[in-house]
């Protein structure tokens, strides 16, 4: 009978498993996540398991936002309130938990143990269940194997959980089994199981998230630089911008979770003017200078050489001596 199978392997609750599947669920969530956060170049991220894709988004935004509070490159963590972002997601957690844990371990079921199989033929599954399970003979041996022997009341609940989930709407196996089970358990032995319906699979999914688990992913998204450079004959403008796609990520969920953004920026911009003293050039950086019969002309920086009469700033004319000179730099 797989379902007591699935029930009988069942002496803890899977929580890594569990949580593999959920983290699973979180680069699908809105707001570009996955490309923000998740494929840089060819890359991509994945955790144990084989999660379905699922739009949990308020989880997700709230998760990810937590661990943008805890980069401190570039002022990331001003964009977020980092204890509101942890107690946004952990509420959420709490809330779901219930329906959440039932629905992941059947899942976990369906992806390890060919749960599709029974599903697929749960008429049949149901009819094993009315004729082996739902017996004295079945309830007072599964009483001795796990109230007796060694206690555990997790796989008898797991069970009325498995044949719950394979029931019809009607839930009359499921109500079946319960009442044969209640009618020859010794009373104690049944009132440890009865409140089978709000075993929560989740339980602890909390402290097992506490830990970051996109820490790395959060913080090189933060430092992808977006460099640019403008030269003109006055000068080089460079201006950096790290994490902008990150950036863009918080202001758009915004919308979703407003309570956990500052408003605030992060110091991730720069932009540096570089004049044409004191300053390096890259080579090819066209000098306006002062050419034969006094007109002008553009001349290579690499090609200046002592004596040019070169265009500076506001057209003044400044001319090459060893004094203001500087060897040029090999890139």
């Amino acid at each position: 009978m797989e379902i007591w199978q699935t029930a009988a392997r069942t002496t803890s609750i899977p929580l890594d498993d569990l949580k593999g599947l959920f983290l699973n669920g979180i680069p699908s969530a809105g707001c570009n996540t996955a490309q923000t956060f998740f494929h840089r170049g060819n890359a991509s991220y994945t955790v144990n398991g084989q999660g379905r894709t699922n739009q949990r988004d308020q989880f997700s935004v709230a998760y990810l936002a937590w661990h943008i509070s805890k980069i401190s490159t570039h002022g990331f963590y001003k964009l977020v309130k980092g204890d509101q972002a942890e107690s946004t997601w952990k509420s959420w957690i709490t809330s779901n938990a219930p329906s959440l844990g039932k629905d992941y371990f059947f899942q976990l079921q369906r992806n390890k143990f060919g749960w599709n199989t029974i599903m697929d033929n749960r008429t049949q599954y149901l009819s094993e269940v009315r004729d082996k399970m739902c017996t004295p003979t079945f309830a007072t041996g599964e009483e001795v194997n796990y109230f007796v022997a060694q206690p555990n009341y997790l796989p008898l609940k797991v069970m009325f959980l498995a044949v719950s989930e394979v029931d019809d709407s009607s839930q009359s196996t499921v109500a079946k089994l319960e009442s044969v089970f209640k009618d020859n358990l010794a009373s104690q032995h049944w009132d440890a199981i009865k409140d089978w319906r709000n075993l929560n699979m989740f339980d602890g999914m909390d402290s097992a998230l506490g830990i970051p688990q996109f820490q790395s992913q959060v913080q090189d998204a933060c430092n992808v630089d977006d460099h640019w450079e403008n030269p003109s004959e006055v000068g080089l403008t460079v201006v950096d911008t790290w994490g902008e796609a990150v950036a863009n990520w918080v202001k758009q969920g915004s919308y979703s979770l407003s309570s956990i953004y500052t408003g605030q920026n992060a110091d991730n911009h720069q932009s540096k003017f570089y004049g044409a003293f004191g300053s390096c050039f890259r080579a090819g950086t066209e000098i306006t200078i002062l050419g034969p019969n006094e007109k002008l002309m553009t001349k290579p920086i690499e090609e200046i050489t002592l004596g040019d009469h070169i265009l500076c700033a506001q057209g003044k004319e400044g001319v090459v001596s060893e004094e203001n000179s500087t060897p040029m730099l090999e890139e």
